[in-house]
């Protein structure tokens, strides 16, 4: 994986227990007690700096799955449109991965009404195994 996506951008490759991303009192935390190889990615301005792009990105090759990350104020449309024009940059480079999504919001509208944007892209990642999670301030989750 590291061979295809290069250095650019690169904050870490190693096998740390946990993997994690913060950025103004947001943060994914990825635990890791298989000690799995964890590359991380400082997407925004690292990695892609031109365009709309997410944050962050982590990799985990011996899984071949792939996690694009946004940690966003409250605005879950825009979050997911990042991520969009994200993927759309780097699926040549991650064909054969799985594709997940993970946004972490300062808050939750409520009602949760999703949009039509938002549906189809939960969609699209289910046809390729991959699936779109969303949390409030911390997101945690086992990889």
């Amino acid at each position: 994986m590291r061979d295809k996506l290069g250095d650019s951008g690169l904050i870490s490759d190693d096998t740390r227990l946990v993997a994690s991303f913060r950025q103004k009192q947001r943060e994914h935390r990825a635990n890791n007690p298989s000690g799995h190889r964890v590359l991380r990615y400082e997407i925004d301005g690292g990695m892609i700096t031109q365009g709309e792009r997410c944050d962050f990105g982590m990799g985990i090759p011996d899984q071949a799955t792939f996690y694009f990350i946004e940690l966003k104020g409250k605005d879950l449309k825009k979050a997911v449109r990042q991520i969009i024009s994200t993927i759309s940059v780097l699926l040549p480079i991650l064909s054969g991965y799985i594709i997940h999504a993970r946004v972490v919001l300062s808050r939750i509208q409520r009602p949760d009404l999703r949009s039509s944007e938002v549906i189809i892209f939960e969609r699209t990642l289910a046809k390729q195994k991959g699936c779109l999670k969303r949390g409030c301030i911390v997101m945690e989750e086992t990889i």
